[in-house]
């Protein structure tokens, strides 16, 4: 009687999860265009608890062969065959809005005697002809190759980064999450080094570029520790945890952090501007993502004052890349502010209620670049 009990109770068990495999088949929309692509428009992984999104409902088999391992997602996620996530729209963007808005910041830098020039942050994919090769249209190189031309038209000082990143290493995507659009701390330290040379060598700035040496730093390595932002939601993909990465400085720091929308001031080493809290909790699914561990306050106005330094005060315009810049280029300089668009603040009253800075950057990824609200400045 026992042993009966136990194989209905096995059966009905089998039985629940084979229904809970066929309705996410039913409730994913598959519309198959040629053999390259498959584009998904729902997703069942936001919808279910979030101790259940654990649980790897499907075997990566069955993903593997149901999706040929190439998919959009409802945001646009792509996933390549070595499991990397590309997602955020790929369609050609109009650069023209976001033109006239960086040339009235150029004019008002100018005017007012301020170092003025543009970063161009690359993101994934590194080539267009990544995705457009497997019959995915691809614009987001191109918008920023546009934008470049319209930079070199109108005058306006720009370094491209996506060549230091194509150049760099075996595999550039080294530089970047697996599961996370953004790059990981090395690309951040490695983008602080550029910028800061490129500002030390356009506009003499005298920038402690000492202070970026790779042998100043402790790199720690967290194996399989984290799923990105894109990668909690694509968990019954054939994805995988990766590792996190930490870049720390060895030497004595003396910081000032000041969160201007939240009127909060903290003093101390490097460490004030880390989140040890976010390393340290082991749910991947907890809402924020780890990769801000470098961004503590959540705060889209906010200063980092080195006491340390007596050079270099950069206003710092900013998308969320820059979450794993600034600490670093902080180490450089003797203030630096960093403002996000999101924030929904005035720029141009900004400029004009806050002390004179001697640099104006604004480092924006290929895919931001056209976004209207990052390039609403205000600027009269």
């Amino acid at each position: 009687m026992e042993k009966r009990i136990q194989k209905i109770f096995t059966f009905f068990f089998i039985m629940f999860f084979c229904l809970i495999g066929f309705i996410t088949i039913i409730n994913f929309h598959i519309k198959t265009n040629d053999d390259s692509k498959i584009n998904i428009e729902e997703s069942f992984t936001n919808s279910i608890p979030s101790k259940l999104k654990r649980i790897n409902l499907f075997p990566r088999y069955c993903w593997n062969k149901l999706l040929n391992k190439r998919f959009y997602f409802e945001n646009s996620a792509y996933i390549t065959d070595d499991k990397n996530i590309i997602n955020g729209s790929f369609k050609e963007g109009d650069t023209t809005f976001a033109l006239d808005n960086i040339k009235k910041l150029n004019e008002y830098a100018k005017k007012n005697k301020i170092n003025f020039i543009y970063f161009i942050l690359p993101g994934k994919p590194l080539y267009d002809e990544e995705l457009t090769n497997m019959n995915i249209a691809c614009y987001r190189n191109k918008s920023a190759d546009n934008f470049i031309k319209q930079l070199k038209d109108n005058n306006i000082d720009y370094v491209d980064l996506r060549e230091n990143f194509r150049q760099s290493k075996e595999n550039p995507y080294d530089w970047f999450y697996k599961t996370d659009h953004h790059w990981n701390s090395d690309a951040g330290l490695e983008a602080a080094r550029i910028i800061t040379d490129n500002l030390n060598n356009k506009y003499k700035m005298k920038l402690n570029s000492e202070n970026l040496k790779p042998n100043k730093f402790e790199r720690k390595v967290y194996k399989n520790h984290w799923l990105g932002e894109t990668g909690k939601k694509l968990y019954a993909s054939p994805l995988e945890k990766e590792d996190f990465i930490t870049n720390i400085p060895n030497y004595k720091t003396n910081l000032i952090f000041q969160d201007e929308e939240k009127k909060e001031r903290k003093k101390g080493d490097f460490s004030i501007l880390l989140n040890e809290d976010r390393l340290k909790d082991d749910n991947i699914f907890r809402d924020g993502s780890l990769y801000y561990y470098y961004s503590i306050y959540n705060s889209t106005i906010y200063n980092i004052e080195n006491l340390n330094n007596k050079k270099g005060n950069i206003l710092y315009i900013k998308d969320s890349y820059s979450s794993v810049v600034i600490p670093f280029l902080a180490l450089t300089s003797s203030k630096i502010t960093a403002w996000d668009s999101r924030s929904g603040s005035n720029l141009y009253n900004y400029l004009n209620t806050h002390n004179k800075y001697d640099t104006i950057i604004v480092a924006y990824t290929i895919s931001t670049i056209p976004q209207y609200e990052m390039n609403d400045f205000k600027i009269k």
